[in-house]
């Protein structure tokens, strides 16, 4: 004879902990997974404050940082910021893809040279000493706000892991950086990271040639997420949402309304730093560095798809229908 059921204990659910950013958007998310396995997806950017609400965050949900593992989404500043001293203060170890190796092993290492590089393609693509001075102070500033943090293991796409109790998969989708990653739980939730937000259509930091059609490929993966619609979406920014063939739809209607936008501009030879107004006409002083990315990578996607072509004029790429 059987004894009498005893009631289930639900399995912990992801934690949302709100990260404060001194950015555009006020705050990142790290989604913390408590349970026999305790883990952190992204960990917000590294300022005291930041720091300060990470670690309170998980200590009120009753995890001790110490036992926790350290998975990111990708390797920007506000969602791997906290990563050297997670490391540092209390033996984190972080798993992350090797392509995001530039941006958390050696930010700050490679510090100056990457702010020379960026200047060089600023002024590449148009920008006047004034705007090139502007967009490197302010990158300056950024540098402290995540201090170089080795990868102790690496993250392959298709990988199994253990999230707190939940089992979960991730998936590379490259395109807003290149080892940016999705994570899908047993229990159908996706960390999404910057790859999907709800109102936001994300891009990527495509101004060196290095990066040169990273937009495009981003396009692509935006495309290739219909095969986790259904999922309720856990964003790297803001709330939770489900994901929809629509949401996908109304997201590369505005990517394409845009690159539409770009190529309309290009009447004559003109470079990025031309476009940028004609196409983001109320791009705030500070923004200016991301718009110019931005339009970098339509203009390349356009370039890609056969509908524009560069030319040089003394030392400056311009863009004009092919």
């Amino acid at each position: 004879m059987r004894g009498p059921l005893l009631p289930q204990v639900p399995t912990p659910g992801p934690v949302r902990i709100e990260v404060p950013l001194p950015l555009a958007l006020k705050s990142a998310n790290a989604w913390l997974f408590p349970g026999a396995r305790p883990a952190l997806v992204d960990c917000g950017i590294g300022t005291p404050a930041g720091h300060a609400a990470l670690i309170a965050g998980v200590r009120a949900a009753g995890v001790d940082p110490a036992s926790l593992r350290l998975f990111v989404t990708h390797g920007h500043i506000d969602h791997a910021g906290n990563a050297g001293a997670l490391q540092r203060e209390h033996g984190v170890r972080l798993q992350a893809p090797r392509e995001e190796a530039l941006f958390i092993e050696s930010f700050r290492r490679d510090a100056v040279r990457r702010h020379a590089a960026f200047a060089r393609a600023l002024v590449a693509h148009g920008c006047p000493p004034d705007v090139v001075d502007a967009a490197q102070q302010r990158g300056e500033g950024l540098d402290a706000m995540l201090e170089d943090t080795p990868i102790h293991d690496d993250l392959r796409d298709g990988q199994r892991l253990v999230l707190g109790d939940t089992d979960a998969t991730a998936h590379h989708t490259p395109g807003h950086t290149p080892g940016s990653t999705v994570f899908l739980t047993a229990d159908n939730d996706l960390l999404s990271g910057d790859t999907l937000l709800e109102h936001i259509t994300s891009n990527a930091i495509e101004l060196l040639d290095r990066d040169h059609g990273r937009y495009h490929q981003y396009l692509a993966t935006l495309d290739g997420l219909r095969r986790f619609v259904g999922c309720r979406a856990l964003p790297g920014h803001h709330d939770t949402f489900s994901l929809t063939d629509a949401l996908l739809d109304g997201h590369l209607a505005k990517h394409n309304r845009r690159s539409a936008k770009v190529l309309g501009h290009l009447d004559r030879p003109k470079s990025a730093f031309q476009i940028l107004p004609e196409v983001l006409p109320h791009l705030a002083h500070d923004q200016v560095f991301l718009g110019m990315c931005e339009v970098v990578g339509h203009l390349h996607h356009l370039e890609l798809e056969g509908k524009a072509r560069t030319v040089k004029d003394g030392g400056v790429t311009r863009f004009v229908r092919a």
